[in-house]
This record gives C-alpha cells, structure tokens and sequence, in this order.
C-alpha cells in the first residue's frame, strides 16, 4: 500500500511543478486590428498662386503671388502647454491599421499662409474709385507693389488640410524580433479645406470665421523609427495641391476670394500605437 500512495505522490509533486512552470503570457498582436495616433509640427512651403478677390465694389486678380508659411519660435511655454500647444503650425493623425502593412487615418493638417509683402506683382481687373483714391481703377495686366495699405491676405488662423488617408508600411530595417525598426510609410489623401482667413482691404481689416471653402490632395512618404512595436518617431514630407473657391473676405459681405496652391510640407512627429486585440499564448518551460 505505501508503495501505491509513494507513487501517487510523485505523480500529484510532478503535476503541480508542471503547473508551476507553465506560465500564461498576454501578448499584442503586431500592427494589425490596432489604432495608432500622432501629434508634431510642420513647415510649409507654396508655390506663387494667382489669387482672385471679388467683391461689391471690386473685382481683380493678382498673379503670381509668393507666400510664405509662419512657423511660431520655440518657445515652452507654448509648445508644451496643453492650452497653447495648437497655436504652432502642428499635425495631428488619428489611424487603425487594417493589416499590418496597411492602415487608414484621419487628421489635421493646420498650416499657415501669409502673401509677402511687399512684392511686385501684375494685376487685371477694377476697383470702384470711390473706395480708394490712389488705388481705384481699371487694371489690365499690369504691375503693382503690393503694400500694407492695399491688400494683407492671410491664413494665419489656419490654412487647414482635413484630410482622411490610406497608408502603406514597408520594412526598411530591423527584423520582427528587433526592439528597433525603421519602417517607410507611404500614403495617399484627401480632404476639405477649412481656412481661417485674416483679411485686411484699402487699410480695413476683416477677421473671418473658419470656412469650408473647397478641397486638397496629396501624397506623403515618411520614414518611421519604431521602439517595440509601440512607440515611434516619423519625419514626413508631403506634396499637395489645394483648390478652394470659396474663401472668405469680408464675413458680412458677399465677397469671396478663390485660389489654386501647390503646397510642400515637411514635419516630425511622435506616436504611439494602441493595439486593442491581444491573443493568449501558453508556454511551457522545459
């Protein structure tokens, strides 16, 4: 009989150090079926657009107009502060990773737009001399300094590019078992145009509402440094044609601005991937 019970216990002591030793363990699944998010902040560049105003008593187009972007300086106290940290010219993407070299977004491009000033550039069309004697008149293609006093047109409250993205990751470095990976993204998008626009006309400022005043395209490549499947940094650069025919001027008024920008953009992010699916591996020590 004690032979029997020796036995037994050596099967039941062998048991339990097998359980023992097996251990549950929870891990993400790599990319796909999860969400990822990105915050950063860009510079923008433009190619000179032509730019028609018309209004009441006005009705012209400047060609060629150069414009520049307005990156806010570095400044802590800005960048770093939940309530300000929009103020800067930033991006923000929200995507799900439909496979793992695969993914969808949505976000926020908020760029900035400024026409120098001053510059020389030809005009066409006509101002009613009753709204300025030095610059009323019929226009027919000819040069005009552009001045403070004439006309200061700007998106500096946002040129902003919603725009919605389908995304495509490459391996470029690292293998699946590596703490680092370099992956390159590559995307396509589009979206509205919803301008904040600062307007000031014959020494008269106009300060608008946000507006949907029409639509952008672009194409995007970006090498992402990833750490762990989790963390990662991306720099991007982006190129773009934006239309919009529908730009507000004066709010109160029915005058309208429309223009036509091919757009650079280059910008860092940080990110962060958020997988929401985990599958339960068992493995057992030997």
């Amino acid at each position: 009989m004690s032979r029997y019970i020796y036995v037994l216990s050596l099967l039941m002591l062998s048991s339990m150090l097998a359980q023992a030793q097996s251990t549950e363990v929870f891990t993400p699944r790599e990319l796909d079926k999860s969400f990822y998010v990105t915050w950063g902040y860009n510079r923008s560049f433009y190619r000179p657009s032509d730019i028609h105003f018309k209004g009441e008593d006005f009705d012209f187009t400047l060609y060629d107009v150069e414009a520049d972007d307005d990156p806010e300086e570095f400044d802590a106290k800005v960048y770093l502060n939940p309530l300000k940290f929009t103020i800067p010219q930033f991006n923000f993407r929200l995507g799900y990773y439909i496979k793992e070299n695969l993914s969808i977004s949505m976000g926020w491009d908020h760029m900035k737009y400024i026409i120098t000033v001053p510059q020389t550039v030809d005009i066409d069309g006509y101002i009613d001399p009753s709204l300025s004697d030095e610059y009323g008149g019929e226009y027919f293609n000819e040069p005009l300094a552009l001045r403070q006093n004439f006309v200061r047109y700007e998106h500096s409250d946002g040129l902003n590019y919603v725009r919605f993205g389908i995304e495509k990751h490459a391996p470029f470095i690292g293998k699946r078992s590596n703490k680092f990976k370099i992956d390159v993204l590559m995307s396509a998008s589009a979206g509205y145009m919803l301008p904040w626009t600062d307007f000031r006309f014959l020494d008269v400022r106009y300060r608008n509402k946000p507006h949907l005043s029409g639509w952008a395209v672009s194409g995007m490549i970006a090498p992402r440094l990833r750490w762990k499947n989790t963390f990662f940094v991306q720099w991007q650069a982006q190129y773009g044609y934006i239309r919009m025919g529908d730009i507000l001027l004066q709010d109160h008024l029915e005058s309208r601005a429309s223009q036509s920008i091919w757009f650079n953009e280059t910008s860092i992010s940080l990110g962060a991937n958020l997988p929401i699916y985990w599958r339960r591996n068992s493995k057992t020590s030997e």
